[in-house]
């Protein structure tokens, strides 16, 4: 069975900013790392209520690190209190990713 290497976009990253972040101002994060797999050139944004409903978006670059090792790799991210979602890689591969992160039933400033 295979094994898989994980980025994890922590909440509190994404909390700490909520607060200050102007609609659509996009900021940079830091690369995040794991075994095998690197977060790499990121930025996200948190959307105001009612807009892109009212989640965050983040864009980056999704590295498989240790290609040689047959992991696949995956990032995931979650909205405070609302479970996480996980978004795939390939394996021996970099790929570029965009996505907003939101639920419907929560609308966060």
């Amino acid at each position: 069975m295979r094994r898989s290497a994980v980025a994890v976009l922590a909440a509190g990253l994404f909390s700490t900013g909520a607060g200050s972040a102007a609609a659509d101002a996009w900021r940079n994060m830091p690369t995040l790392r794991s075994t095998g797999v690197k977060l790499t050139k990121g930025k996200y944004t948190m959307y105001p209520k009612f807009t892109k409903h009212g989640g965050f978006g983040f864009k980056a670059d999704l590295v498989d690190d240790e290609r040689g090792d047959g992991h696949n790799v995956y990032v995931q991210a979650r909205v405070e209190g609302y479970s996480w979602r996980r978004f795939n890689g390939q394996q021996k591969k970099t790929v570029t990713i965009q996505k907003e992160v939101y639920d419907g039933a929560r609308h966060c400033t």
